[in-house]
């Protein structure tokens, strides 16, 4: 991941917390927020979620979705 991050443009990251976001709201609509914003309420809560999520799945935990 580091070797990645390297690769990246820091011209083209500077102020991308003001920059306009747009993304898909299932297949017709479209949201849109600033960078920042969609990091902090998109991003990071599904990271949060999924990562842990697929660690456990790795080592081999059963996990199940209760209904």
């Amino acid at each position: 991941m580091l070797a990645f991050l390297k690769t990246l443009d820091a011209r083209k990251i500077d102020n991308a917390s003001e920059h306009e976001i747009t993304f898909p709201l299932g297949q017709e609509m479209q949201g849109r927020m600033k960078g920042a914003d969609y990091l902090c309420h998109s991003v990071l809560p599904n990271f949060y979620f999924h990562r842990p999520y697929d660690i456990l799945r790795h080592d081999g935990v059963e996990l199940q979705i209760q209904k």
